[in-house]
């Protein structure tokens, strides 16, 4: 195989879509994956274009968010244009209502002049939403299964070399450059090699990590399904939330759990997000169950993610450690990595 001018290593929303950046600046990609492109962390996503407590975001992943936000619809457009897939971006605005939160909440929206609506009433009747809460009508979501099948159809299109299920057992490296990446018996070439593989990331470069440090962080959740939609707007308690679709479906999340690399659901964590749903809004209880999935979110202990070139290697870039902000920084992260490459 000719060598080529990048090789990208994982390929979950964020690896997708720096190839795709990439590629559209006519550089010569391969993309390698374990598993099926965006079956891991990326696929369990809720979708939610906004930091769960924005307030406490680290300065550069809140310019990150800040312009993923920006840029998101444009995004969304282009792939549903160029794959014909839509991914349902849909601005159906976020209802805050965790009183500890509420304040912080005004505060940080006042000073990043973000729009604020303190009376929204257009939820279920018996929803149990406190009268002191914040509307935020400009947050937006996207259903990431589609999303991700619209982004591996637009790889396809631009001539992206696709892996998938192949685990590549080690980098070739020589002073300060890498020359392959090891597959097997087989070595791949590239001048450019960028490592997107979320919470594998620190094990792909092994000693060679360069301080890179990312844990795992388990996250479980939910779905359900009405037969029309019954909800229109997203709602955040904490670390629990609502995330509505308009076929009727609604995301009940989420876990936070510490539990290494295992990621087993539990019959634990799907009580206790049924008791938080149903005692919030008790139409929950009549919806039909769907699915019960996890995911491993890959955490930095700044909460910063890793966005550029390795300080020991010439050619090796790093775009991952976006926690749960993978979805929404995705498509900024690969133009800022594309654009230190180029």
């Amino acid at each position: 195989m000719s060598k080529k001018d990048c090789i990208i290593v994982g390929g979950g929303i964020i690896g997708m879509a720096t190839a795709r950046e990439l590629a559209m600046r006519g550089l010569s990609v391969s993309l390698f994956d374990k598993g099926k492109l965006g079956m891991e962390s990326s696929w369990a996503a809720g979708g939610i274009l906004s930091p769960m407590r924005p307030w406490s975001e680290h300065p550069f992943s809140a310019e990150l968010s800040s312009q993923g936000k920006s840029c998101y619809a444009d995004f969304v457009e282009a792939l549903k244009e160029q794959t014909g897939i839509d991914p349902e971006y849909y601005r159906c605005g976020l209802l805050m209502i965790n009183q500890d939160d509420v304040e912080q909440t005004r505060q940080w929206a006042d000073k990043n002049k973000v729009i604020i609506a303190e009376n929204y009433k257009d939820y279920p009747t018996n929803m149990r939403i406190p009268a002191n809460s914040i509307f935020l009508p400009e947050i937006a979501q996207v259903r990431v299964p589609g999303l991700l099948k619209a982004l591996h159809a637009s790889l396809l299109k631009l001539g992206v070399t696709i892996f998938e299920n192949t685990a590549i057992t080690g980098l070739q490296l020589d002073k300060r450059r890498c020359k392959s990446v090891q597959l097997g018996s087989e070595k791949y070439y590239a001048d450019t090699f960028i490592i997107s593989a979320g919470v594998w990331s620190e094990q792909i470069l092994g000693s060679n990590n360069c301080g890179i440090k990312i844990k795992p962080v388990m996250g479980q959740i939910l779905c359900v399904k009405f037969a029309e939609q019954q909800l229109e707007t997203m709602v955040l308690d904490g670390g629990h939330y609502f995330i509505p679709r308009k076929d009727g479906h609604v995301l009940i999340g989420s876990t936070m759990e510490h539990a290494g690399f295992d990621k087993a659901i539990t019959q634990k964590a799907r009580n206790g997000m049924m008791e938080w749903a149903c005692t919030l809004w008790p139409d929950i209880a009549r919806a039909e169950f769907i699915k019960h999935w996890s995911g491993l979110r890959p955490a930095t202990d700044n909460g910063k993610p890793y966005l550029g070139q390795l300080e020991d290697y010439e050619n090796v870039y790093i775009n991952a450690g976006h926690f749960r902000k993978g979805i929404l920084q995705a498509p900024v992260c690969a133009r800022k990595i594309a654009e230190m490459v180029c």
